[in-house]
């Protein structure tokens, strides 16, 4: 997932060992890409028959509807813009992830480079290792070596603005993976980012609350409009946020489901603290049969899973990711559903914009990233990060490389 980071650090070291973060939430698990899917099965077969006309039939049915159409072996994904364009050669970029050590970090820094060099580009990257000061020397590093161009991986505009604002300054165009400008913050403030790589849901924000919307879409057909949910709401990231407040919103239309108890928490509280105020509330909660994990795999190893695993009822979970242990979790119990995520994609199209950027061009905002529903009983060719369309083929044509 995305927007990790704002005016202060969210993540330290200590949190790496305890979990692989995401990137968008979503950058756990392989750093391999494949480029292909075999058919499967539609996943989103959760309610059916008798169960859409038990409480709350309407709304069931219509999130089941919603779950169809993200459904099968390719969801919502489309293939990227075939138009051709000539980029430039000889650039040199800087790519700043918010931390290399996080393998969907890694693996999107992976892919930028791979696109890059395509076109005959250098490419530094400078690590930002959980740090914002790390993250804002990055950026200034592009402008001290006049680089000409920048993606950055994950870090929200507040957290760099100083570096944003100097690269503007500079006419060096830096392009954003899943960080939210400072106009999201604050509707009066400039945007510093050139370009925010888009989806085919829309815009990032648009994105998110697709997955917000359709991770309660499951949850209602899940219970068949009975859901008491436990809602584990981070509190100090944007895009867990949006992600909330989207699900919060698609729940609120099942009358039959609520939520039975919101525990706030933050980056700091993962680990043994999380899986305590977790515990605390399953148990005065004992009718609880959906833990809502913020919208994120990654607070079920930071201690959700650990915490339903010793409850009496063994609540499960919906998440984004789809990423390494999520199969694990579908044969455990602990996880139901999840919304799979390509951050290689999001690299090409970085790639792409910034390409168009340097040539004085509008960078292309139509990605064809969308979602795709896996579930428990749907995700036998499933491979986390794997695309369902061969994206960098299409990049590669359309820039005269491939």
């Amino acid at each position: 997932m995305s927007g990790w980071l704002t005016s202060v650090p969210r993540r330290g070291a200590a949190v790496a060992v305890l979990l692989c973060l995401p990137m968008s939430v979503a950058a756990c698990g392989s750093s391999d890409e494949s480029r292909t899917t075999s058919s499967q099965p539609t996943a989103a077969t959760t309610a059916s028959g008798d169960g859409a006309t038990q409480a709350g039939g309407g709304v069931v049915a219509d999130a089941q509807r919603a779950l169809d159409a993200v459904s099968g072996p390719t969801g919502t994904f489309q293939p990227p813009p075939t138009e051709g364009s000539t980029p430039p050669k000889g650039k040199t970029i800087v790519v700043v992830p918010f931390a290399q050590s996080i393998p969907g970090f890694a693996a999107a820094v992976k892919e930028a480079k791979a696109a890059a060099q395509k076109l005959g580009w250098q490419v530094r990257v400078v690590d930002g290792k959980f740090s914002p000061n790390a993250m804002l020397a990055g950026v200034r590093d592009a402008v001290t070596s006049k680089a000409d161009g920048v993606i950055t991986m994950g870090p929200d505009c507040p957290a760099i603005k100083a570096a944003l604002q100097e690269a503007k300054d500079a006419n060096i165009p830096v392009v954003n993976i899943e960080g939210h400008d400072c106009d999201t913050f604050d509707p009066s403030a400039e945007p510093l980012f050139a370009s925010t790589v888009g989806y085919q849901e829309g815009t990032l924000q648009d994105w998110l609350k697709t997955v917000g919307k359709l991770q309660a879409d499951w949850v209602i057909a899940h219970t068949k409009g009975q859901a008491k949910v436990l809602d584990v709401f981070e509190t100090d990231a944007q895009t867990l946020k949006i992600v909330h407040d989207a699900f919060t919103e698609e729940l609120g239309k099942c009358s039959g489901c609520s939520v039975a108890e919101t525990v706030e928490v933050t980056g700091a509280d993962f680990g043994p603290k999380l899986q305590q105020k977790v515990q605390q509330a399953l148990l005065k909660n004992p009718d609880v049969n959906i833990v809502f994990p913020s919208g994120t795999e990654s607070l079920l190893s930071a201690g959700i899973a650990a915490a339903v695993r010793g409850s009496q009822n063994k609540p499960v979970s919906v998440g984004w990711e789809c990423q390494d242990d999520s199969k694990s979790n579908f044969q455990n119990g602990i996880l139901g559903a999840c919304l799979s995520y390509t951050p290689g994609w999001e690299a090409y199209a970085a790639v792409d914009a910034l390409a168009n950027l340097i040539a004085g061009k509008t960078p292309r905002t139509e990605t064809g990233i969308g979602v795709r529903l896996v579930d428990a009983e749907h995700n036998q060719d499933f491979v986390p990060y794997e695309a369902p369309v061969d994206y960098k083929s299409v990049y590669e044509k359309a820039w005269g490389v491939g």
